[in-house]
């Protein structure tokens, strides 16, 4: 089983657990509803004249929006399974709804008023750190909506003593809760990493077809893999992959002057160079020839110029026993995935900037972000 798929597996066991939950949510809460609306309408006399009213507004409305946000992500779960991401964020948004208007409608009970700060939590499940940060500003704007019209009801004289330290306890348990979450999402991203990381050895390991017999890098077949499974990961999670292509420059002079030998020579110490600084193979490849890839994952622009231009410097600096009567270069070129783009035009637009480099005089890197 691919490492994604299995990653999909468990994301749909979570919905299925999730949808549920909601489900069950709903129905506790409209039964506590109908039970407040009893108990309101018949013993207390400040509603026995409103009943109608009391019923609308607390037990027909709430319930009314809960149902159509839970309807609503069964309805996206049932029909869009093989769009993580998006199902991700209508869960979430759904249990945002429904916390806010249970806190909204039934503020009377002041716990309720920090049951908003729960979706900040259940959106730690999707490890996305946009749906997380949307669901905290969300979660932050309505409750300080919540809180204003609950403050109506609080009396002047004890607004120091009821509001004020409701609200500051409130916005403590909110950051702290956004601090908490954002911990065990990193926490979850390093483990995922881990995991991936250890599968993708793995996988080297037991698929000598993978890799090219000169050089010890993966070959070609091994690179069109991954560039599937990394726009896979671009489109299910929040991280921009980037591509790099290098080219030996003036290599049909190395071998048409110092014979085939030479540069076959030259392509190896190409090789061993990345594989120094790539840290291994599993993202460097040989796409043909003198041609070189490489796929970063997680790595940041100055980090990836960093390896590329160490890859250069000691390639330029590398003494070759044919004896260049220059020293040998590579031009580089570089580009990030874009959303809808598939990897034959990533690939495509990468193999550009790197000509582009060659166009502007070689021995250089070109970025096309």
């Amino acid at each position: 089983m691919e490492f994604l798929e299995y990653k999909r597996q468990v994301s749909q066991h979570w919905h299925r657990r999730l949808l549920f939950l909601y489900w069950a949510l709903w129905l506790i809460v409209l039964l506590l509803e109908l039970g407040l609306a009893f108990i309101f309408c018949n013993l207390l006399p400040g509603y026995q004249h409103h009943p109608g009213s009391y019923f609308a507004k607390r037990v027909l409305l709430p319930s009314g929006i809960n149902f159509a946000s839970v309807l609503t992500y069964t309805i996206i779960y049932k029909n869009t399974k093989k769009r993580i991401r998006f199902e991700n964020w209508a869960s979430t948004l759904s249990i945002t709804i429904i916390s806010i208007s249970i806190a909204t409608f039934h503020n009377y009970f002041q716990a309720l008023l920090f049951l908003p700060c729960l979706p900040i939590f259940v959106s730690a499940i999707f490890s996305d750190p946009a749906l997380t940060n949307t669901t905290a500003i969300i979660s932050g704007l309505s409750s300080s909506i919540i809180f204003h019209f609950w403050s109506q009801h609080v009396e002047k004289k004890t607004w120091l003593l009821v509001f004020l330290p409701t609200f500051i306890v409130w916005l403590a348990v909110l950051i702290i809760s956004y601090i908490f979450v954002k911990l065990i999402m990193q926490a979850q991203s390093e483990q995922s990493d881990f995991i991936y990381e250890a599968y993708s050895t793995q996988e080297e390991l037991i698929s000598e077809l993978n890799i090219d017999p000169m050089t010890g890098l993966s070959n070609r077949r091994a690179m069109d893999k991954a560039l599937s499974l990394y726009i896979q990961k671009f489109n299910e999670e929040d991280f921009t992959p980037r591509l790099a292509i290098m080219d030996i420059d003036h290599f049909k002079t190395v071998n048409d002057t110092y014979g085939h030998n030479a540069g076959d020579i030259a392509i190896k110490g190409l090789a061993s160079i990345i594989k120094k600084h790539m840290g291994g193979i599993r993202r460097a490849f040989r796409f043909g020839g003198d041609e070189m890839v490489l796929l970063f994952n997680r790595e940041s622009k100055e980090e990836i110029n960093k390896i590329i231009e160490s890859i250069r410097e000691d390639f330029r600096t590398t003494e070759f026993p044919f004896k260049p009567k220059s020293p040998l270069t590579i031009s580089v070129g570089v580009s990030s995935l874009q959303k809808g783009q598939s990897k034959k035009a990533w690939f495509e637009i990468t193999d550009k900037t790197m000509y582009k480099s060659k166009q502007n005089g070689r021995d250089q890197i070109t970025y096309n972000d």
